[in-house]
């Protein structure tokens, strides 16, 4: 038995070696954003484990290998520990992410060797029930693992190879047949395994890019973009919306929108939560700046997977120097330049909107024009 454990964590280690001299290299960004994720999970992933070490040492513990699971229970904590305090530091931005994926990599997989060490130790050391709470720790353990681990592919590949591969051998040497099929039906569980996360990783990456474009394209757009929530905080702002209300950006998120002081944008944005689209042109006084503009607000739901309504997209527009101009060529088409008094083509056109107000309402009316200049 002793020859059984020795041959299987010689194996083991030469194998995490290699595992962790190929792990792939990500795009920065995206890899930040995943050792992220990562680092959350290996809080809850170390408890559970740490959890599933004591429930199977329980059993156990009353037996002749008091010394071992002590020593082996001990050993797993330390090294989850490390590995906690790696994540926390990550988390606090006190260690690159290079440092960072390479520790938290080494020790995730250096913690799935001492795992694995012990559940193969405890598989040849007792009866054949115990082998069979063996054998479903070990399953339960690999399944739980793809969760936290997919993040990075090969990271999470070679954690459930490091725990199922002595298993596997473990279960060739036995005579009894039935662990012969039960070998391979573990052989079997280890490739729909690696399929899942290979799957569940292009997912995670694809949100992740997804995400980032959106982002990429949510910060460099021409106009104002802005998100809020039901609420009516705003959650995201761009730089054209800060530079539309002359503000720093920073100063726009968690704004309150019930708060402003012209309130004539609020009625549009409400109308996303009745599933409507929301509109508004005119001016506006800006809070935070307290200047006067004219803008062009339209504002659309945002759904969830389940198609509920979960926040408002904005997007605004100054054009104050649009009705400036508008307003100038108004002025110059309907007053003269030099008196500064209304023209004929201001009458004109007021005359015009008379008589379609007389039509609507089915009046009529007589005109008189009497040319001045030529009267004596």
């Amino acid at each position: 038995m002793a020859n059984c454990f020795i041959t299987n964590f010689n194996f083991s280690t030469l194998f995490i070696l290699l595992c962790y001299n190929s792990i792939m290299k990500k795009d920065s960004t995206i890899k930040y954003e995943l050792m992220s994720r990562m680092a959350v999970d290996s809080f809850y992933s170390s408890f559970a484990l740490m959890f599933i070490v004591i429930v199977t040492a329980a059993p156990f513990w009353e037996g002749r290998y008091k010394v071992f699971l002590s020593f082996w229970t001990v050993s797993i904590f330390i090294v989850l520990a490390i590995r906690l305090y790696y994540a926390k530091q990550f988390l606090n931005r006190n260690i690159s992410l290079q440092k960072a994926y390479k520790v938290l990599t080494l020790f995730t997989l250096l913690s799935a060797l001492i795992v694995s060490s012990g559940f193969i130790f405890l598989f040849f050391a007792d009866d054949f029930f115990h082998k069979a709470f063996i054998v479903m720790i070990i399953a339960g353990t690999s399944a739980g693992a793809i969760i936290t681990l997919s993040y990075f592919k090969r990271v999470a590949i070679s954690y459930i190879a490091i725990i199922l591969f002595p298993l596997i051998y473990a279960l060739f040497l036995q005579e009894n047949t039935i662990f012969h099929l039960l070998s391979y039906l573990v052989i079997l569980f280890f490739i729909m395994l690696s399929i899942f996360i290979a799957k569940y990783n292009k997912n995670i990456v694809d949100t992740i890019i997804s995400r980032n474009n959106f982002i990429s394209i949510f910060e460099e757009m021409p106009i104002g973009v802005f998100t809020y929530n039901q609420d009516l905080i705003l959650t995201q702002a761009n730089k054209a919306l800060a530079k539309i209300l002359q503000v720093p950006q920073e100063k726009l998120i968690n704004l309150d929108l019930k708060k402003l002081k012209d309130k004539s944008i609020l009625e549009p944005l409400k109308k996303v939560f009745k599933n409507e689209k929301g509109y508004y042109k005119g001016p506006y006084q800006t809070t935070l700046s307290n200047i006067k503009i004219w803008i062009q607000l339209n504002a659309i739901p945002m759904y969830n997977a389940e198609g509920n309504i979960i926040a408002g997209l904005g997007m605004a527009k100054d054009i104050t120097k649009e009705v400036e101009n508008q307003k100038k060529l108004e002025y110059q088409a309907f007053y003269d330049s030099l008196t500064g008094l209304v023209n004929k083509a201001f009458f004109y056109n007021l005359l015009k909107q008379f008589i379609k107000k007389l039509h609507r309402s089915n009046q009529f009316c007589h005109s008189f024009f009497k040319n001045r200049q030529k009267s004596k």
